[in-house]
């Protein structure tokens, strides 16, 4: 933790207090008070916003859960079905393995209905689709339009 006084390390996270090395932060209405041995800090929230205080060393990646490949056999379903998320994760699988994946990825762009708000993902999809060489020409013909 990183405050305009001190710079501490966070040892454990309770709901009002947050214990540190060798102190503790407390959770006001208003403010957080930062007690580190014998010395007293506070933060008024209207002047600090304690999110800004938190650091950490390690990266987490907020959009991870979208490089989790869908399984082959869940595919279909999930382009076609209602789950965004899944959806997502499904084309990122597509895309990552155009190859692998050709026959499937013919099957569902035959079935897949292009709409206004979904033309646009439809164009970067398939041109990189046709880039890799795997649309056969009944979805290129379909496509065309929208391949760059």
């Amino acid at each position: 933790m990183i405050t305009p006084d001190l710079i501490c390390t966070i040892k454990n996270i309770s709901e009002r207090t947050i214990l540190l090395d060798n102190g503790q932060l407390e959770i006001g209405k208003s403010d957080l008070v930062v007690s580190v041995g014998n010395k007293s800090f506070t933060y008024d929230f209207n002047e600090f916003n304690p999110i800004y205080f938190i650091y950490t060393d390690v990266y987490e990646d907020p959009y991870a859960q979208f490089s989790i490949p869908v399984p082959t056999e869940d595919l279909e379903e999930a382009i076609l079905g209602e789950d965004l998320e899944l959806q997502v994760r499904a084309w990122n699988t597509m895309y990552a393995n155009p190859k692998e994946l050709a026959l499937i990825i013919n099957r569902i762009l035959w079935k897949l209905e292009i709409r206004e708000d979904n033309e646009l993902m439809i164009s970067v999809f398939t041109s990189h689709f046709d880039q890799e060489g795997i649309l056969t020409e009944k979805v290129l013909d379909k496509y065309r339009h929208l391949i760059n």
